[in-house]
């Protein structure tokens, strides 16, 4: 990504590393995906990469769970060839969102730039795979979205258990967390993505919390200095 997009002009340089994370969660006999990547949406950016048949070691899920609706987090679950002849990566795999996020797809114009969400729901709903879910419902056993507003609409973070958290795009880049106010440049209301975005981390540093973000390598735990919180990667 540009450097400007992430941090004040030449704190990061032109251009800046940014990885695309699928989570895969594995545990009470089941696969549960967590986003997708960009899928055959991969040519709408500069650099993305489709690796999704890697992470999964040739498995098919038994659960999706997309954070939000946005290409690279969705286009891992289409198949064939945007936008009019698309079906189901897994055939048989149900896939969740919030209920938020799957309303303002079907309110959404199709052809709108960017607009990834509104003929993936339609697909989906059409194939009979799509589960909407409600703020805080419980998903599977430990597995919980909670409403992250901002981003965008229905952008959620997942709870996993009672100690780690997927923090999705509430925050692009480790600096973020030492500088929240530095992102929002791809959020749809920038003063909210604002407020959840520090509510989020500061809870997590409360909690000791594990994380991982959606465009962040590895896992790490949001730390408290004197003056300022950080990215603590593990």
């Amino acid at each position: 990504m540009p450097g400007h997009d992430l941090a004040p002009a030449g704190v990061l340089g032109e251009y800046a590393d940014v990885p695309t994370n699928v989570l895969v969660l594995n545990g009470h006999g089941s696969t549960v995906l967590v986003d997708a990547g960009a899928g055959i949406l991969a040519s709408w950016y500069p650099g993305q990469s489709v690796e999704l048949t890697a992470a999964l070691n040739g498995r098919e899920p038994d659960l999706v769970l997309l954070t939000h609706l946005d290409f690279d987090h969705v286009g891992g679950v289409l198949a064939g060839t945007w936008p009019n002849d698309l079906r189901p990566t897994f055939s048989s795999t149900r896939v969740v969102v919030l209920d938020e996020a799957a309303h303002a797809a079907r309110d959404a114009d199709p052809d709108r730039p960017w607009n990834s969400g509104t003929r993936s729901i339609l697909m989906l709903e059409r194939a009979g795979l799509l589960r909407e879910v409600t703020d805080g419902e419980e998903i599977a056993a430990g597995l919980t979205l909670r409403s992250a507003p901002g981003h965008r609409s229905g952008h959620a973070v997942l709870r996993i258990g009672d100690g780690m958290l997927h923090l999705a795009d509430t925050i692009h880049h480790a600096l973020h967390v030492e500088h929240p106010d530095w992102d929002g440049r791809h959020d749809g209301d920038r003063a909210l993505a604002l407020r959840t975005r520090i509510d989020l981390l500061e809870g997590a540093a409360e909690n000791g919390t594990l994380c991982v973000s959606s465009h962040i390598r590895g896992a790490g735990r949001i730390e408290r200095t004197r003056h300022a919180l950080h990215w603590a990667p593990l």
